[in-house]
């Protein structure tokens, strides 16, 4: 917490609360300087208590009495209030303890609905709330170089984050000619092997300049971060290792700056290990070295492949530095034709690591939220009930001299205890929930090793808690000091039942009308995932393994060798009797990324500038991935590196450029620095999906021969045992070159594995599972109301009865007030869906909220629960007899 001038500063919402509550002038300046004071001798006894939490637990009860009994708080009074607080809580103790079963029903409920949303808070705390792990993270900024004419306009953080869209010249300029910030770097993701006595094994990497660890501005571990020399072409080779690379690879040696490690066969000094928690860019990196003398030497401006994050400098605004950059760029696209119709855009750092997740995980907060509210609903008709059994105690005690607001406040004490009670069974339910939610989490998703209990999710309970104990108690406390305007002892008024039996209902209507928003939600999320799961992918996923594969450095300055190497690999695993075919993509769907580079396009109205999609596949690619050759021949053998340059292209791709003519025959280009041949489209294939929920985007392929490119995906298609496949994939891999790391997983796995595929999943399954609670709430909740109804009407159905009303009549008036509570919260709760089902569309892959089958079926589904929640009051109902009740004792 921060100090000034020595003193502690409390919460800042915390000590309005306590302002408020105090009265005005001097007395309520001395009640708050007490609660400093208190404050001051809680920091000081080194209390394991975090001191904002410790404030809330002194503030709250005070404003709790304060909104109850009006009490003012004076000197003396905030023990005073403490006091009465107790005092009212273990009367709340004694008298819950004479209805047991009530009061474990009413923790049970609360303790489902807190802990639902004390897990969803703690992942929201954690992705979203939780500092970053940097110096004055909010000075962080990502910067990206975009094209102006994009068809969606500038686009957001979520689709900026995937662009890798600088080159190093530009980022030279950006660099040297801005001065609105205090550092600036560039960076890129990187794959790297390392040796073990078990073969080589992939490491996750990251080269950066010198810039990128200034603007994160974390001290190292050990030794030093990049430096300015370091970033010099021809420098010696320098990495930085993560604190958990250095632990399992070189166990944790403290002298091991000055040694000597082998990534992909280069020796790189090692010159400084970073702290652990150091998460640049992203989670997982163990290894960062400059950018390669290759990638620094990059000769052009089209294209770009590199990540920019910048550092404001002191007084600086976003405002103020995006203006600048923009401008900067405006120049460079005045000297330069590769720069023109691009601009600049900053976006925040945080903005940048959440944006993909943010929609899933509120939405995630929103669902629990509900669910919490719904139970709230569930425990308030409980306690009405209860308070309605216990009228004439209640009246007993008005007439012995009892306060109105007495009795409310022993009432909302009651609420109160029961609220903290579930709360606390709320905790350890959350706390068991953890771990196996942490397996469910997508690795994806932006801290989640930081998910858990920690003092701030202890806050959220507590908050939640008491506000679920005065949401629950104040229906029953207005109840009391509303009809204790009449007198004490008077019997039921007329229409006292029907105000009760309405309070009844809207809180029923209330519950029904939320959980068909949750099952709408949950619905549509999992028919839209079944659908992206189940939709043709354009390729065949079933006894495919695929092995990524990046040469080292000394193959790619040779286009040859490239094509050497590879065309052996796939050609000797495909030889094999147990592999039915084998081939190679440098950007195979789920595995090898994508990338757009600038490309040009000849159509009837002549050459087109654009950015295509392009992968560089082996001659076995298509036949091995199930990629259907629909017009024109696939790339073969004749197509080599001396041949005529062609190209096979996607349906759409044609259909963009060529949608009235035969694409067969036409032109094509990348505008590359050495690759910028035109190639002759002499095949069409089926369009593929590269990512979960994407749709197909122009694209083209040619072969490794005519553009050898050095990174490939190596897929095989065996029905023999995996293990078997994947060991002889990597040792055929190995006799070619031993340094070469290799990781084998099915294409389904990558699937899986997905950032898309992850999200959607783990929301489908977790909304289903709040809505599923959700729904049994709601049937609770109308079963409750209903039989309360039929319990409060028992005489006037024995009359009904003893007039010769029949069964059939009594069981279908009955079950028609269930079902009238149900269509009442369908239909309420349609409209919801309906008019702001525009904030659910975007967390949806397929279709929208406004879809029909699904809310029918929803409907429907709860429409049926609330007829078989109302089945037994009705029964009841059928069996009242009228001698029993009419007759008096």
């Amino acid at each position: 917490m921060k100090r000034r001038h020595g003193e502690p500063v409390p919460p800042r919402l915390a000590e309005r609360l306590l302002e408020w509550a105090a009265p005005k002038g001097r007395t309520g300046q001395s009640v708050v300087g007490d609660a400093r004071e208190e404050l001051s001798a809680h920091l000081r006894s080194r209390s394991m208590v975090p001191p904002g939490l410790w404030y809330w637990m002194h503030v709250l009860p005070i404003v709790v009495h304060h909104l109850v009994l009006g009490l003012g708080a004076a000197p003396g009074a905030v023990p005073g209030a403490v006091a009465a607080i107790l005092r009212d809580g273990r009367l709340a103790v004694r008298t819950l303890s004479r209805r047991p079963g009530l009061a474990m029903a009413v923790v049970a409920t609360l303790a489902l609905g807190i802990g639902g949303s004390t897990v969803a808070f703690s992942i929201v705390n954690a992705a979203l709330l939780a500092p970053l792990p940097y110096d004055e993270p909010d000075e962080l900024v990502g910067i990206y170089r975009l094209r102006t004419d994009l068809p969606g306009g500038i686009p957001d953080a979520a689709a900026a984050s995937q662009s890798y869209s600088v080159p190093p010249l530009t980022f030279r300029d950006w660099e040297d000619g801005a001065r609105s910030f205090e550092a600036m770097g560039a960076f890129e993701g990187v794959a790297f092997s390392y040796a073990t006595p078990d073969g080589p094994v992939p490491v996750a990497g990251v080269s950066a300049t010198s810039g990128a660890f200034r603007a994160f501005g974390v001290a190292p571990a050990l030794g030093r971060t990049i430096l300015p020399e370091d970033d010099e072409r021809g420098g010696t080779r320098v990495a930085v290792l993560g604190a958990g690379f250095w632990a399992r690879a070189l166990s944790a040696d403290p002298s091991v700056v000055g040694r000597t490690v082998s990534l992909n066969g280069i020796p790189h000094v090692v010159v400084g290990v970073m702290p652990p928690g150091f998460t640049f860019p992203y989670d997982g990196v163990d290894v960062w070295t400059p950018l390669s003398d290759e990638r620094r030497g990059w000769p052009t401006r089209s294209g770009g492949f590199l990540q920019v994050v910048g550092r404001l400098a002191d007084g600086e605004s976003v405002h103020e530095a995006q203006e600048e950059v923009a401008s900067l760029q405006d120049r460079l696209g005045e000297r330069h034709e590769e720069e023109r119709d691009l601009t600049a855009r900053l976006y925040p750092w945080r903005e940048m690591q959440v944006a993909g997740a943010r929609p899933g995980i509120l939405l995630l907060l929103s669902a629990a939220g509900l669910v919490l509210l719904i139970a709230c609903a569930n425990i308030t008709n409980l306690l009405l009930v209860r308070a309605l059994e216990r009228d004439h105690e209640l009246a007993i005690r008005r007439a012995l001299g009892a306060g109105r607001t007495h009795i409310a406040a022993q009432l909302l004490s009651e609420a109160l205890v029961l609220a903290l009670l579930g709360g606390g069974v709320a905790l350890l339910l959350a706390a068991g929930a953890l771990a196996p939610l942490l397996s469910a989490l997508p690795m994806t998703l932006p801290n989640a090793a930081g998910v858990r209990i920690d003092p701030q999710v202890l806050a959220f309970a507590l908050v939640v808690s008491c506000a679920a104990g005065l949401a629950t108690g104040l229906v029953p406390a207005w109840r009391t000091l509303h009809d204790g305007r009449r007198g004490p002892l008077l019997g039921s008024a007329a229409g006292k039942h029907g105000r009760k039996h309405r309070a009844h209902s809207a809180l029923a209507v209330s519950e029904v009308a939320l959980a068909f928003i949750l099952l709408s939600g949950a619905a549509l999320s999992l028919k839209s995932f079944v659908q992206v799961s189940s939709e043709d992918r354009g390729f065949e996923t079933e006894n495919r393994l695929a092995m990524r594969v990046s040469l080292p450095a000394e193959y790619r300055a040779d286009g040859a060798a490239i094509t050497r190497f590879f065309e052996g690999l796939t050609g000797r695993l495909s030889a094999r009797p147990d592999v039915v075919a084998a081939g190679a993509a440098s950007q195979m769907p789920y595995s090898g990324g994508v990338s757009f580079p600038p490309a040009s396009v000849e159509t009837a109205e002549g050459v087109t500038s654009t950015n295509l999609h392009n992968s560089a596949v082996s001659l076995g690619y298509f036949a091995t991935a199930g990629i259907d050759v629909l017009r024109g021949r696939p790339l073969e053998a004749r197509d080599g590196a001396d041949a005529l340059p062609v190209a096979v292209v996607n349906e759409t791709l044609a259909r963009t450029f060529w949608p009235e003519e035969d694409a067969l025959g036409r032109r094509l280009r990348l505008d590359l620095p050495g690759d910028s041949v035109w190639r002759t489209v002499v095949g069409v294939v089926e369009d593929v999906r590269y990512g979960f929920g994407w749709d197909p985007f122009p694209e083209f392929y040619t072969t490794i021969a005519q553009r050898p490119l050095w990174y490939q995906t190596v897929l095989v298609h065996s029905p023999h045992d995996d293990r078997v496949i994947a060991q002889a994939m990597r040792e055929t891999l190995w006799s070619l070159d031993g340094d070469i790391p290799s990781e084998v997983r099915t294409w389904e796995e990558l699937i899986r594995r997905s950032r898309g595929f992850t999200f959607a999943r783990f929301s489908a399954r977790a909304m289903t599972i709040l809505a599923t609670l959700a729904a049994l709430l709601a049937v609770v909740g109308v079963y409750g109301v209903v039989a309360f109804t039929v319990r409060s009407r028992r005489h006037e159905l024995g009359v009904r009865v003893a007039l010769g009303g029949t069964q059939p009549g009594i069981l279908v008036d009955v079950l028609t007030r269930g079902l009238r509570l149900a269509v009442s919260g369908i239909l309420i709760g349609s409209a919801v869906v309906l008019a702001a089902g525009r904030y659910l569309d975007p967390t949806l892959f397929r279709g929208g909220t406004r879809d029909p089958s699904v809310l029918g079926a929803v409907a429907l589904s709860l429409a049926v629960t609330g007829l078989v929640a109302s089945a037994l009051p009705a029964f009841r109902a059928t069996r009242v007899d009228p001698v029993e009740v009419l007759l008096p004792e």
